[in-house]
């Protein structure tokens, strides 16, 4: 089995930025495919306070639990920096969607698709139902790093947990959105400035 440290590995990927400047199971399956190779999928919002996980950090995590599996790292990795992926979100992510069309086409090359937690995919139950899909019919399974779970897409018990941290992750991005909101509001009424300084 191939190695390959964060370092080595951080190399070989593709990165898109917006244009604006042995695991837990979830429910086990009668039958479970083994699993040999992995393939991340990386994300990060635009995080100027320095709260949320960056992509690198997250690849390191990812890379460490691919290695403990003894499972082989399939690179080049799909990233997408600085762009959400709310339901608030009007900016594309060109790598998600890359993944999507790889998933359908049958050019994904790995058994395992990693992300190191729910929120990483998707804040979007709509998107996750597709993307699930496309992982059962592709026959990859998705393994999520700080949860330590493999999901079998084809499973409804796996694809009903999936979708339960789906619905937390975006109730979380409608709590947000509503605090951004209330705070420029409240900014406003006092006639001072708000929003980006250009």
């Amino acid at each position: 089995t191939t190695r390959h440290s964060p370092r080595a590995a951080a190399r070989i990927r593709l990165t898109f930025e917006p244009d604006n400047n042995g695991p837990q199971m979830g429910m086990l399956s009668p039958v479970r495919k083994s699993v040999a190779t992995a393939r991340e999928y990386l994300r990060v919002s635009d995080d100027r306070g320095g709260r949320s996980k960056s992509t690198p950090q997250q690849h390191a995590e990812n890379v460490e639990a691919i290695e403990d599996r003894g499972w082989t790292l399939v690179e080049p990795f799909y990233e997408d920096q600085g762009i959400s992926a709310s339901e608030f979100s009007l900016v594309e992510r060109p790598a998600y969607k890359q993944m999507a069309a790889d998933l359908k086409a049958g050019r994904f090359g790995a058994d395992v698709l990693v992300v190191w937690e729910i929120s990483r995919g998707s804040r979007q139950v709509e998107e996750w139902t597709p993307l699930l899909k496309l992982l059962g019919a592709a026959g990859v399974q998705l393994y999520v790093t700080v949860s330590d779970k493999l999901y079998d897409p084809k499973n409804p018990g796996d694809r009903a947990d999936v979708l339960r941290e789906a619905v937390d992750a975006q109730k979380e991005s409608a709590k947000t959105s509503a605090r951004i909101v209330r705070h420029v509001r409240a900014t406003a009424k006092k006639g001072k400035p708000h929003g980006k300084r250009l």
